[in-house]
């Protein structure tokens, strides 16, 4: 038996771009109508440093498609995935992006 949960796929076309040395916009693109399992609600958003090797986690509500991330601090490295939420759960991660804050 089939049991309903999250998205099939994660969302697609994940993109960092640094705004400034302490901001980095986050957008990605619609997962397909056929692999939502239903309507999106929200997205998470995990922001994860290498030194120290912390995870944050920022939620936007849909359809909102990008996060703007502020007060990162300078000559770090981050890691960033983005998942999509329907009413049963969240569904997979999508591959990392790695971006670096330069002053």
């Amino acid at each position: 038996m089939w049991l309903a949960s999250g998205p099939k796929v994660a969302p697609p076309n994940i993109s960092a771009v640094r705004v400034n040395s302490t901001c980095v916009l986050v957008s990605w693109d619609r997962i397909p109508d056929g692999k939502r399992r239903g309507l999106i609600q929200k997205y998470r958003v995990n922001i994860t440093s290498k030194i120290p090797n912390e995870t944050t986690s920022r939620e936007v509500q849909a359809p909102t498609q990008y996060l703007e991330i502020v007060s990162i601090n300078v000559d770090s490295k981050f890691t960033i995935t983005v998942e999509a939420a329907n009413s049963k759960g969240f569904g997979p991660v999508s591959e990392p992006v790695n971006i670096t804050a330069v002053p």
